[in-house]
């Protein structure tokens, strides 16, 4: 949760760039922190994610693009990944990153 909430502080102070290149490898045996603790991981991420959602959706405003995670009839972000179409997450998520290609 940690990670997620300094990208979103980074994306709310900067513009952020994709490279397009494996960086790193991380290993993983199915018992670390992240698989012993992922349902208080997934937990602290929605507050996080609630706690800095209409600052997230401003940005995307003064970016000057759409955020189609955000439902104007709430005044929020869509609750659940389900609540919207699931394909606007690969035709839409890389519109705001600058991409960095060798």
């Amino acid at each position: 949760a940690d990670d997620y909430e300094l990208i979103v502080r980074t994306f709310l102070n900067t513009k952020m760039i994709h490279i397009n290149k494996l960086l790193y490898f991380q290993y993983n045996n199915r018992n670390s922190t992240v698989d012993n603790n992922r349902n208080d991981i997934n937990r602290k991420s929605r507050l996080i994610k609630d706690y800095y959602d209409k600052q997230i959706h401003e940005r995307f405003i003064e970016l000057g693009v759409e955020d189609w995670e955000w439902n104007d009839n709430d005044g929020r972000a869509n609750l659940f990944q389900n609540d919207m179409d699931r394909v606007q997450y690969f035709d839409k998520e890389n519109f705001v990153n600058y991409i960095y290609n060798e």
